[in-house]
């Protein structure tokens, strides 16, 4: 393999080969761009925050994290298609990462919502928490 591949060469392999979801992905080159996209998701946070543009979009995202999702969203997914293909599994396994990971999020929005509504105590007396009431799983 490419061992000699610099940290930054490892992180732009994924955008070099971006609809690539056949082959293989080392190790390297899966971490590598993982930190990248969280350095870049750090940075875009930071200028939105500056500019004061960092809850556009649904009262969450900025605009450059909205487009950075995006534009990010086809080469994660196939390094890591290539990835678990390294490690000999199915892709499905992402699928299922993914089914789990939204809805944690949707769990996590309501949740914001009950404490925004005053519906969920947030002092330490009690249970309080994303698991705190049952009438948010319902």
């Amino acid at each position: 393999m490419n061992s000699n591949l610099s940290p930054i060469d490892w992180a732009k392999r994924p955008l070099q080969k971006y609809a690539d979801f056949s082959g293989r992905a080392p190790r390297a080159e899966y971490w590598w761009f993982a930190l990248a996209v969280v350095v870049a998701y750090i940075v875009a946070g930071i200028i939105e925050g500056i500019v004061g543009i960092n809850t556009m979009l649904a009262g969450v995202y900025g605009p450059l994290t909205a487009l950075l999702a995006l534009a990010l969203l086809v080469p994660s997914l196939a390094v890591g298609v290539r990835r678990l293909h390294d490690t000999n599994r199915s892709a499905w396994w992402l699928l299922c990462s993914c089914h789990i990971a939204s809805q944690l999020s949707c769990s996590c929005r309501q949740w914001r919502r009950e404490v925004r509504r005053g519906s969920v105590r947030r002092d330490c007396s009690g249970s309080s928490g994303l698991f705190a009431s049952s009438h948010i799983w319902s």
